[in-house]
């Protein structure tokens, strides 16, 4: 709520640069509940399970740089995850 309160447009938190776990869904359910800006999630989402899991709790961009480096074909699997969550809330 401070960054939203000092002016800030969005809110990224990250749990780290190739981190081996990522945000937990629950942290990022309590930021997007207190804060009216965007939210981005980065660092240890290496999995489409785990991007799946933090659009679920609310995250509004997903960063998986380093992942992808290491996996190139988990950009595959998370744009397939992607769609498909944002077709099962009728974004088109």
């Amino acid at each position: 709520m401070a960054g939203e309160m000092l002016g800030l447009k969005l809110i990224f938190i990250d749990a780290g640069s190739g981190a081996r776990e990522a945000i937990t869904p629950k942290m990022i359910q309590q930021v997007k509940k207190s804060v009216n800006v965007p939210v981005i999630v980065g660092g240890g989402i290496n999995s489409a399970a785990k991007a799946k899991a933090s659009l679920e709790a609310g995250a509004d961009v997903i960063v998986i740089g380093n992942a992808a480096e290491k996996n190139p074909n988990l950009v595959i699997e998370v744009s397939e995850k992607i769609y498909d969550f944002n077709k099962s809330l009728n974004i088109h």
